[in-house]
Protein backbone atom coordinates (compact mmCIF):
# COMPACT_ATOMS: atom_id res chain seq x y z
CA UNK A 1 0.00 0.00 0.00
CA UNK A 2 3.10 1.85 0.66
CA UNK A 3 3.69 2.29 -3.11
CA UNK A 4 0.51 2.94 -4.21
CA UNK A 5 0.54 5.99 -2.09
CA UNK A 6 4.00 6.84 -2.91
CA UNK A 7 2.86 6.54 -6.81
CA UNK A 8 -0.28 8.56 -6.12
CA UNK A 9 1.32 11.92 -4.94
CA UNK A 10 3.45 12.29 -8.68
CA UNK A 11 2.43 15.59 -9.31
CA UNK A 12 0.03 16.58 -12.11
CA UNK A 13 -3.02 14.38 -10.88
CA UNK A 14 -6.25 15.39 -11.99
CA UNK A 15 -7.62 14.75 -9.09
CA UNK A 16 -5.15 15.94 -6.15
CA UNK A 17 -2.84 14.32 -4.39
CA UNK A 18 -5.20 12.38 -1.63
CA UNK A 19 -5.80 8.64 -1.52
CA UNK A 20 -8.34 7.43 -2.04
CA UNK A 21 -9.24 10.34 -4.08
CA UNK A 22 -11.23 12.89 -2.41
CA UNK A 23 -13.45 13.25 -5.56
CA UNK A 24 -13.93 11.72 -9.18
CA UNK A 25 -16.40 9.04 -10.49
CA UNK A 26 -14.37 6.11 -10.04
CA UNK A 27 -14.27 2.45 -9.43
CA UNK A 28 -16.25 2.88 -5.78
CA UNK A 29 -18.52 1.07 -3.49
CA UNK A 30 -21.47 2.01 -4.95
CA UNK A 31 -19.88 0.12 -8.26
CA UNK A 32 -18.93 -3.16 -6.00
CA UNK A 33 -22.43 -2.86 -4.39
CA UNK A 34 -24.30 -3.22 -8.53
CA UNK A 35 -20.94 -5.01 -9.84
CA UNK A 36 -20.02 -7.64 -7.27
CA UNK A 37 -17.07 -8.65 -9.58
CA UNK A 38 -15.77 -5.25 -9.50
CA UNK A 39 -12.74 -4.48 -7.17
CA UNK A 40 -14.01 -0.98 -6.05
CA UNK A 41 -10.80 1.50 -4.73
CA UNK A 42 -10.98 0.87 -0.96
CA UNK A 43 -12.80 3.72 1.47
CA UNK A 44 -14.21 5.51 -1.62
CA UNK A 45 -17.79 6.11 -2.00
CA UNK A 46 -18.71 8.58 -4.83
CA UNK A 47 -22.38 7.37 -4.96
CA UNK A 48 -22.62 6.58 -8.52
CA UNK A 49 -21.94 2.99 -10.13
CA UNK A 50 -21.19 4.05 -13.17
CA UNK A 51 -21.55 7.61 -14.99
CA UNK A 52 -22.54 10.65 -13.08
CA UNK A 53 -23.39 14.82 -13.87
CA UNK A 54 -20.13 16.45 -14.72
CA UNK A 55 -20.98 18.94 -11.67
CA UNK A 56 -21.01 16.05 -9.30
CA UNK A 57 -17.40 14.35 -10.23
CA UNK A 58 -15.33 17.93 -8.58
CA UNK A 59 -13.56 20.78 -9.16
CA UNK A 60 -9.86 20.18 -9.36
CA UNK A 61 -7.35 22.40 -8.25
CA UNK A 62 -7.23 23.95 -11.09
CA UNK A 63 -10.78 24.70 -11.23
CA UNK A 64 -11.51 21.88 -13.63
CA UNK A 65 -14.79 20.52 -12.95
CA UNK A 66 -15.25 17.02 -14.03
CA UNK A 67 -11.92 15.60 -15.16
CA UNK A 68 -11.45 12.99 -12.82
CA UNK A 69 -13.76 9.69 -13.95
CA UNK A 70 -16.71 8.83 -15.27
CA UNK A 71 -15.72 7.85 -19.03
CA UNK A 72 -11.83 7.58 -20.08
CA UNK A 73 -11.45 10.62 -22.43
CA UNK A 74 -9.96 9.86 -26.53
CA UNK A 75 -6.96 12.13 -27.25
CA UNK A 76 -4.88 12.59 -30.13
CA UNK A 77 -1.20 13.05 -31.20
CA UNK A 78 -0.79 16.30 -33.19
CA UNK A 79 -0.58 13.55 -36.33
CA UNK A 80 -3.99 12.16 -35.60
CA UNK A 81 -1.98 8.79 -35.69
CA UNK A 82 -2.13 7.65 -32.34
CA UNK A 83 -4.86 7.66 -30.27
CA UNK A 84 -4.75 7.29 -26.20
CA UNK A 85 -7.12 7.54 -23.27
CA UNK A 86 -6.76 9.36 -19.90
CA UNK A 87 -8.62 10.76 -16.98
CA UNK A 88 -9.90 7.43 -15.48
CA UNK A 89 -13.77 5.89 -15.55
CA UNK A 90 -16.18 4.94 -13.64
CA UNK A 91 -14.90 1.70 -13.06
CA UNK A 92 -10.96 2.60 -12.63
CA UNK A 93 -9.63 1.63 -9.44
CA UNK A 94 -5.97 1.83 -9.76
CA UNK A 95 -4.43 5.24 -8.94
CA UNK A 96 -1.70 4.85 -11.69
CA UNK A 97 -4.44 5.14 -14.08
CA UNK A 98 -5.86 8.91 -12.69
CA UNK A 99 -2.85 10.50 -13.13
CA UNK A 100 -3.32 12.82 -16.01
CA UNK A 101 0.73 12.04 -17.27
CA UNK A 102 -0.65 8.34 -18.11
CA UNK A 103 -1.44 7.46 -21.61
CA UNK A 104 -3.07 4.48 -22.27
CA UNK A 105 -2.58 3.89 -25.49
CA UNK A 106 -5.58 1.73 -27.79
CA UNK A 107 -6.83 1.33 -31.42
CA UNK A 108 -8.89 4.24 -32.44
CA UNK A 109 -11.22 1.11 -33.59
CA UNK A 110 -11.66 0.47 -29.50
CA UNK A 111 -15.04 0.60 -28.10
CA UNK A 112 -15.48 -0.07 -23.86
CA UNK A 113 -18.72 1.34 -22.01
CA UNK A 114 -16.05 3.58 -20.36
CA UNK A 115 -14.43 5.60 -23.30
CA UNK A 116 -15.64 8.79 -24.44
CA UNK A 117 -15.17 12.72 -23.86
CA UNK A 118 -15.37 14.98 -21.50
CA UNK A 119 -17.16 18.13 -22.16
CA UNK A 120 -15.66 21.75 -21.06
CA UNK A 121 -17.76 23.31 -18.65
CA UNK A 122 -17.69 26.97 -17.86
CA UNK A 123 -18.85 28.65 -14.57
Amino acid sequence: MDSVRALWRRPHTSVGHEWPPAYGNFGDEAAAKTFPDWEPIEGYDDGYPVTCPVEDAGENDWGLVGVGGNAYEWTFEAEGTSCELRGGSFSTNQSEYLHIDNRYRREPSSRLINFGFRPVLLK
